[in-house]
């Protein structure tokens, strides 16, 4: 229930405060702490003064209104459709910042004993252990070793449906168009050096997963970057409570 806060009697609605800089000290008389002195002339005060005594009164049944349930603050509609937009759209903003974020920070390796690396050593950078790909064509990164002539590139499904050979100069090779990866399909990855004494035998050997958008970001959540994760976690809650509030506007109106 809404209750209107009282008018002042007719006799005083046209009074002023009769010492302004002790008026502004009433909300002293609430402090247990404030001077004897003090008290004495703010209670004297307030004895002659309707303005103050209208004041006191209206602040005291404010906080027994509230204290008790029959006063409540409304908001207005336009203000709540406000804030229900705006949470709205900070989640949706967290949720493209959550997704950028998975997008270029690598996720970690779930199963880095499927790796075979030294420690310190050369690796293969990306697709990063056990990761799941989004779309056909990935790039596989390893570190570039000095005094490598060349590198001998293998992607190779483990049930032997695909296979997929290069050899570049460069510490990268793009799966091309013309033999765009099967999708839902594990592949292992190797990179040989030229000279091969440059890496450790088995170092630069990895495996991944090619998924759709759903596989993607459930693997991105688990592994993704703990700042994207948080990002994401706080987006769908601001997306939640917006889309909650308009829609609560929306029955009530």
């Amino acid at each position: 229930m809404t209750e209107k806060m009282p008018y002042p009697p007719d006799d005083e609605q046209d009074e002023v405060c009769l010492d302004p800089d002790l008026g502004r000290q009433l909300w002293q008389l609430q402090d247990p702490q404030c001077p004897a002195d003090l008290r004495v002339r703010l209670e004297t005060h307030v004895a002659f003064c309707a303005d103050c005594r209208l004041q006191l009164a209206v602040e005291r049944d404010a906080v027994a209104g509230l204290h008790d349930g029959t006063l409540v603050l409304a908001t207005s509609d336009r203000k709540r459709s406000f804030w229900a937009v705006w949470s709205a759209g900070i989640g949706t903003a967290a949720l493209a910042a959550s997704l950028a974020l998975f997008a270029i920070v690598p996720p970690s390796a779930p199963h880095e004993r499927l790796v075979l690396r030294g420690d310190g050593g050369p690796v293969i950078e990306r697709p990063v252990a056990d990761e799941i790909v989004l779309g056909k064509r990935p790039t596989v990164r390893w570190t570039p070793l000095p005094g490598a002539s060349r590198y001998e590139v293998q992607v190779e499904a483990v049930d032997g449906s695909y296979r997929w050979t290069a050899s570049t100069d460069q510490p990268a090779a793009a799966v091309p168009a013309t033999q765009p990866l099967p999708a839902a399909t594990r592949f292992r990855v190797r990179v040989d050096p030229v000279p091969a004494h440059l890496a450790p035998a088995g170092a630069m050997r990895s495996s991944f997963r090619t998924g759709g958008l759903g596989a993607w970001l459930v693997h991105r959540a688990r592994y993704g970057a703990g700042s994207g994760r948080a990002l994401g976690v706080f987006g769908l809650a601001s997306l939640a409570a917006g889309a909650l509030g308009l829609s609560v506007l929306r029955r009530g109106s």
